[in-house]
């Protein structure tokens, strides 16, 4: 089964097949998750600092 690129992440495909060739299948594939993992941490954290940026001030004007 496949999944749309635009849903899935359009990147894991070709990292996973750059570091297959650089590594081999098994350790490639634990690489890409790595990757992934990490590609959502840094947008959790990006999104909630906006969010931060944006809220303070408003809490400010309110305390």
């Amino acid at each position: 089964m496949r999944f749309p690129s635009h849903v899935y992440t359009p990147a894991a495909p070709q990292i996973n097949h750059r570091l297959n060739n650089v590594f081999g299948h098994k350790k490639s594939q634990v690489l890409t998750k790595l990757v992934m993992i990490l590609a959502s941490q840094i947008n959790f954290f990006l999104i909630t600092s906006v969010y931060i940026i944006l809220y303070v001030p408003l809490l400010l004007q309110f305390a």
